[in-house]
């Protein structure tokens, strides 16, 4: 069995070939009712420093967001726990919540947690609190949305617009 590390590994190489294969075929909004009680993960008074961008930046799958330190952040949906912890370089502090159905979301750059491996949270659940470990030049959250292991932007999924720099 591949250890969750290689599973991750095989997973961003399959979303990468995806996404470049299909560049020009966005999903379109319409593809994400199955999953209509979305929330945004931190306070919607937060400014998004940098927007989804995989074709221009490969390793750029989601949006960041920029807040205090210990700001609390929050499961968007219900979902279950799949992996908390630092393994994977540049991201820090990371939890990552499958929410069934082919949805996946990311939280990183951590500064504590709330919730361990194997924990079933709730939409609006408090998960951790913004930080910046890992790669981060700044306090803030990267977070990211796959369906079926392609990266989604969240501002298509999310319901809030959230001031740009």
């Amino acid at each position: 069995m591949l250890s969750f590390r290689k599973q991750l590994f095989l997973i961003g190489l399959l979303a990468l070939n995806q996404c470049v294969q299909s560049s020009h075929h966005q999903i379109k909004p319409p593809q994400f009712a199955m999953m209509t009680s979305w929330v945004s993960p931190i306070d919607p008074n937060v400014t998004l420093t940098q927007k989804f961008r995989p074709t221009k930046n490969q390793r750029h799958k989601g949006i960041d967001l920029a807040g205090r330190l210990n700001q609390p952040l929050y499961a968007v949906n219900n979902g279950i726990v799949t992996y908390h912890g630092e393994k994977f370089r540049g991201y820090g502090k990371m939890v990552l919540i499958d929410h069934g159905s082919g949805w996946t979301t990311l939280y990183s750059h951590l500064n504590k947690y709330n919730v361990k491996n194997g924990d079933q949270v709730q939409t609006g659940q408090v998960i951790g609190f913004m930080g910046q470990s890992g790669r981060a030049s700044g306090v803030h959250l990267h977070f990211e949305i796959y369906k079926n292991k392609i990266p989604i932007d969240p501002l298509m999924v999310l319901p809030i617009k959230y001031k740009s720099r």
